[in-house]
């Protein structure tokens, strides 16, 4: 089942994704979870990084740049 969600998610287009996820640069999030706040008022957001077929060097950048991006906001 994950190997069939990974080849799932490489074929998703790009505004595919963008209509459930946050993907992207640290500028590029930080303005997804800005217009949020904006457009429907949320406070909390529950990050998922590990997403199918990724490295665990790829989940823990994840997490680190989040943490940091998570200090500026």
């Amino acid at each position: 089942l994950a190997a069939s969600r990974a080849a799932s998610l490489r074929r998703a287009s790009e505004s595919q994704v963008s209509s459930f996820a946050l993907v992207g640069g640290a500028s590029e999030v930080a303005e997804g979870i800005a217009r949020y706040r904006e457009v429907i008022g949320m406070t909390h957001l529950i990050a998922r990084v590990q997403v199918p077929a990724a490295e665990p060097a790829e989940i823990e950048a994840a997490l680190e740049g989040l943490a940091e991006l998570s200090e500026s906001l």
